[in-house]
């Protein structure tokens, strides 16, 4: 599972750690320099460019438009770049600062320490290095100012005082969709087993009973010892077990998954954008139910870009192990099924994807100015009928083949489209990203409890109600019981 992906275009930016630098050794014995030693030397720039420097700050801080990024997003840094954002840069590598320091030492020049970029190309054209030394002094102008768009894989790099600790775990790990999926009934007549395969709580004991009463591929001892004697696992739940779809749709004999993104950007009214781009995630080893191994049934490509796929194997299939949605179409084509993936892929992908979200959606707390890009994992029977596997948190972003080279760096830029350009413009071009679901907001109560019960004490039976009062005719039809027993008595 990967990590967390939270975007905050919000004030909460600002409280993090950002404004921390690498701790200058100098700094311990000369307290007065402190604060100038603690920021690396400025680079070289002309009057005049640091003039347009002050100009473009001036201009960013007054539009709201400071950002910070954490990790390895060229991409999203340039696409900001473009829109005239500035950074505010977080934390300075050590491991930059000696290098560029060490380099300027023995050329002598004053070039920047940090330059804002993800790359370590430093034979770079002349113009992308002034270009460089001009964002550099930029972030520094910004150092004090406000952070208004912030992105990050790291939670812990965010004030989390006011997220709910384990929100998205509702969502993205398997005993999140197992529980939620259960409630679909409440949102949606659609039944969860018609696109989540089916899915036990070991550690919970009338599921583990009503897993072994089903049949197993392998050794059943050997799965149920996943949660024995560890009674954290136990509590928490942490081990699941899911059906496993044995009649895959196959291509060449090998199975695959699909990785498709999608886009939450407001929880309340429940905001959802499906990417229209996805691709397809090989096997290294023809498929069979005959061995148990991870090259044969798993697609994910942390795990199969460490093994080599086998000579046997259909060479259509590329060593990379990945295909793009268009060399899908046009292997469905040759089966005459290629209208299918419009017809029942696609559809399927989207009901499946809302269902989940739904059924999440009282469970993470709603934030403004915020939104989150997920990646799920789909499997196609047969039929092509898709099947929800997981939600991914902090989907990677790592060209890591041609096609996700390509992939990635349109979804994030379409992913700016979508909660910038949007912003400003509400008919701005969102890329290949599809709004698919919004419905009205809806009050939210202070407090939902997790468990309901009812209080309360018995009631005593109430009092007799005086009779009514009624016609003479009624009265004299109508006696009341003791004068009835004294003219009796009389007779």
């Amino acid at each position: 599972m990967e990590s967390h992906r939270s975007v905050h275009m919000d004030q909460e930016g600002h409280q993090t750690t950002a404004g921390h630098c690498a701790p200058c050794p100098e700094s311990a014995t000369h307290p007065e320099a402190k604060v100038c030693r603690n920021f690396v030397s400025l680079p070289a720039l002309d009057l005049d460019r640091l003039r347009e420097a002050r100009v473009l700050v001036d201009k960013a801080v007054k539009m709201r438009k400071v950002f910070s990024i954490q990790g390895r997003y060229p991409v999203i840094r340039e696409g900001l770049r473009a829109r005239g954002w500035v950074e505010r840069c977080m934390v300075y590598s050590k491991r930059r600062v000696r290098r560029h320091q060490s380099s300027r030492n023995r050329t002598g020049s004053n070039d920047a320490v940090y330059s804002g970029r993800d790359d370590d190309n430093s034979n770079d054209a002349e113009k992308e290095k002034d270009a460089d030394r001009l964002h550099n002094v930029m972030s520094r102008l910004v150092w004090n100012e406000m952070v208004y768009f912030y992105w990050t894989n790291r939670r812990k790099a965010i004030n989390t005082k006011n997220l709910h600790k384990e929100q998205n775990r509702n969502l993205t790990t398997k005993t999140g969709l197992c529980l939620n999926l259960r409630k679909l009934h409440w949102f949606d007549s659609a039944d969860p087993g018609t696109f989540f395969p089916r899915c036990y709580r070991l550690a919970a004991p009338d599921e583990r009973h009503a897993f072994i009463g089903i049949k197993c591929a392998n050794r059943l001892d050997q799965i149920l010892d996943l949660v024995e004697g560890d009674p954290i696992l136990i509590k928490e739940n942490k081990w699941v077990v899911q059906k496993y779809l044995e009649r895959p749709f196959l291509i060449h004999d090998t199975k695959f998954d699909v990785r498709q993104w999608f886009l939450v950007t407001d929880w309340n009214p429940l905001t959802v954008w499906f990417y229209k781009k996805c691709y397809l995630r090989f096997s290294t080893e023809p498929y069979t139910l005959d061995s148990m191994d991870s090259s044969v049934h798993l697609c994910n490509n942390s795990i199969q870009k460490r093994l080599r796929p086998l000579v046997q194997r259909h060479r259509s299939i590329p060593a990379d192990n990945m295909w793009s949605v268009d060399q899908f179409k046009t292997f469905l084509c040759t089966k005459d099924r290629e209208a299918q993936w419009d017809t029942v892929v696609v559809p399927g992908m989207k009901r499946a994807l809302i269902y989940a979200l739904q059924t999440a959606q009282d469970l993470i707390e709603s934030r403004k100015n915020t939104f989150e890009l997920y990646g799920a994992d789909f499997m196609l029977d047969r039929d092509l009928h898709p099947w929800l596997l997981e939600i991914n948190s902090s989907p990677t972003m790592a060209p890591s083949t041609p096609v996700t080279a390509h992939l990635c760096a349109a979804v994030q830029e379409d992913t700016l489209r979508v909660v910038l350009d949007r912003r400003v413009k509400r008919t701005a071009n969102t890329g290949d990203f599809q709004l698919i679901y919004k419905k009205a907001a809806v009050k939210v109560p202070q407090y939902v409890p997790q468990h309901l019960r009812v209080e309360g004490f018995r009631v005593k039976c109430p009092c007799s109600l005086p009779p009514l009062k009624s016609s003479s005719c009624a009265v004299s039809k109508h006696r009341s019981p003791s004068k009835t027993r004294v003219l009796q008595q009389k007779k």
